[in-house]
């Protein structure tokens, strides 16, 4: 069964857009204020906070539960496929006809691999929702930081120095902010915001 971290890198990279700001914030704020700094334009590593928020108490463990139910409902199949695998070994070694097994064997199989199919499905559909309301938590909390700094957009940004991951044209599409002044980040105040510290 396809783990759901393997699925990760690819639903969340639609995540990096520019959003407007408008939500009031009361929290504490480590981005100085636009005001401060002359910039209207904040930035926030949102895919960073996405895979924190995905890894946190919020969100992994019912990914675990239903990974773990999905394991459990396809378990059975995978010991009826040994045990006919041993019986076909038996039969063939006895010398008597194998073919009846073997439709058996591949019938199961079958049902096998749609059980499996069904499971990365459901998982898969439960990642997407997840990330869903990873973004619209992140969405708001930067909403809220903006304003209270007098900042009138947020754009979702990694910091073009972070270390380069596996797939480059995805870290690419993460940073569309080459250059910006490292105090218009606002990506510690959204995770203190959302808990994450």
């Amino acid at each position: 069964m396809t783990r759901s971290s393997r699925l990760l890198p690819v639903a969340l990279g639609a995540l990096a857009l520019a959003i407007v700001i408008r939500t009031p914030f009361t929290g504490p704020a480590a981005a100085r204020s636009a005001a401060e700094d002359g910039h209207n334009i904040a930035v926030c590593a949102t895919l960073k906070i996405v895979d924190e928020l995905m890894e946190s108490d919020r969100f992994k463990p019912d990914r675990n539960t239903l990974e773990e139910a999905k394991k459990a409902q396809v378990l059975p199949l995978y010991e009826e496929r040994q045990a006919l695998g041993q019986r076909g070994q038996a039969a063939q070694a006895a010398g008597e006809d194998v073919s009846g097994i073997a439709q058996e064997f591949q019938a199961l199989q079958q049902r096998i691999q749609q059980a499996e199919q069904q499971a990365q499905q459901e998982i898969a559909e439960l990642m997407s929702k997840q990330i869903g309301e990873c973004y619209d938590l992140i969405k708001a909390s930067a909403s809220a930081i903006a304003k209270d700094l007098g900042y009138d957009y947020v754009v979702s940004s990694s910091r073009p120095d972070d270390q380069m991951g596996p797939n480059p044209s995805g870290e690419f599409l993460s940073r569309p902010m080459l250059v910006f002044p490292e105090d218009t980040d606002i990506t510690d105040d959204v995770r203190e915001d959302l808990k994450l510290e």
